[in-house]
């Protein structure tokens, strides 16, 4: 941490010095946190070994997380403890079924025998993944997609199933989706009409390089969906969330998950209002997870 990255000196009032910047910062003046999905830090890659990086990494994480303590007073969007609570996948169902919402049959499983009775009761199943959103493999990015299987994929690599614990869920036929970002007691819902867009859109829409190419707009809830979110997010103390919902034929609206943090653009509607819609990209990267 000396080398580069910041330093402090424990005291009353803590402050953060850059030494890239050079400026110091009080801990007591920061009066709201934006904490934006923060990875795990990088160590300098000419650390002699991989136990040396590893180690490095970790305590630059430790010391980050000892931070947030003493950023207590300050407006958090939303609480790093918080967040972390709502992290369970599997809680986040049961707790959106508790508020009202449609939440499609799900299944976690390693065992053959439960795999293959969801299979014979859907007739297309979607596997994503529980936790990791993607790994690095010759220092290229490869990310986890929501990927659609007829059954009869599951039922061939059945022998696979008890490798790992696999996330199935029902494929709900899409007539459309929505991206509701919510801050505060606010929601800002946004049409995308992936089953007209590109191919790369049809099953994850962040498949896609260019949302340009995404149909979408600003759109309204139905007041059941929009209490059912404002709900799920009071349960949690959360300020902050994104909500992918599938919305089928009938018009009824499913919540497979919730995002974490991710930041939003900026969507311009036919009278002009500029309002929260979909989460941003880096150039030639997808929409992480």
């Amino acid at each position: 941490m000396h080398r580069r990255g910041v330093g402090v000196r424990p005291r009353p009032a803590v402050s953060i010095r850059s030494l890239d910047a050079g400026r110091r910062i009080d801990l007591g003046e920061i009066g709201a946190v934006y904490l934006r999905r923060p990875l795990t830090p990088a160590p300098p890659a000419d650390l002699a070994t991989e136990a040396c990086r590893e180690y490095a990494s970790k305590e630059s994480e430790a010391f980050l997380h000892s931070l947030y303590p003493l950023l207590a007073g300050a407006f958090w969007l939303s609480d790093p403890i918080l967040i972390r609570r709502a992290a369970s996948k599997i809680r986040q169902l049961d707790v959106a079924r508790a508020c009202g919402l449609r939440v499609p049959d799900t299944l976690y499983t390693n065992d053959r025998d439960a795999a293959l009775e969801f299979a014979r009761r859907h007739d297309r199943i979607a596997l994503k993944s529980i936790h990791q959103e993607g790994f690095v493999e010759d220092g290229e990015y490869h990310a986890f997609y929501t990927t659609i299987l007829p059954s009869s994929g599951i039922v061939d690599d059945i022998e696979s199933v008890p490798l790992a614990v696999n996330f199935f869920q029902e494929a709900v036929p899409k007539d459309h989706e929505l991206r509701v970002t919510a801050v505060g007691g606010r929601l800002f819902p946004v049409r995308l009409d992936s089953q007209r867009a590109t191919d790369l859109a049809v099953d994850d829409w962040r498949r896609e390089e260019d949302i340009s190419r995404i149909p979408h707009s600003i759109c309204d809830l139905p007041d059941d969906v929009a209490d059912g979110l404002r709900r799920f997010l009071a349960e949690y103390g959360l300020r902050f969330g994104c909500f992918d919902l599938i919305v089928d034929a009938a018009g009824r609206a499913r919540l497979p998950g919730v995002q974490r943090q991710r930041p939003v653009a900026l969507a311009g509607g036919p009278d002009g209002r500029r309002d929260l819609a979909c989460g941003r990209r880096a150039p030639g990267r997808g929409v992480p997870r």
